[in-house]
């Protein structure tokens, strides 16, 4: 629960971050990029438990698996097509229910602008990259 308590920006570069999934999200043994949205919501390591995010009193998400990878894996730089460069960064936007949650949001090199949703391509070489580096933590049911 937040509490009224304030984001914490300070992510350590091996923090854990965790997101669910189901099997449809993998082809063999890798997350297909297009099931990867962006911006990604996670929850940090520091503030939760891989079976956090599966957790749900509706059991909603019971045949859900969770993801992880650090942030340094997350934290990576991309061009887009106008060779515009987007250096992918956590934020951390709890929820009232959820104080763990997390996004990876770009700043853009160029403009000096954070955002949630930087260009199409810089998006798409972005969920390219990254779902290559989450590791199963625990496995989904199908």
């Amino acid at each position: 629960m937040r509490n009224g308590r304030p984001g914490e920006q300070k992510f350590s570069p091996g923090e854990l971050m965790y997101r669910r999934y189901v099997q449809e999200d993998f082809d063999g043994d890798s997350l297909k990029p297009a099931r990867f949205s962006i911006p990604p919501s996670l929850n940090r390591e520091q503030y939760s438990q891989p079976e956090d995010v599966i957790f749900s009193e509706m059991g909603e998400f019971d045949h859900h698996g969770v993801l992880e990878c650090n942030v340094e894996g997350l934290a990576v730089t991309v061009l887009d097509d106008r060779q515009m460069e987007y250096i992918f960064v956590p934020v951390h936007l709890p929820e009232e229910n959820n104080y763990s949650h997390s996004e990876m949001w770009a700043d853009c090199t160029q403009t000096q602008q954070r955002m949630e949703r930087p260009s199409r391509i810089a998006r798409k070489t972005y969920r390219t990259m990254v779902s290559r580096r989450f590791k199963v933590r625990i496995t989904s049911k199908k």
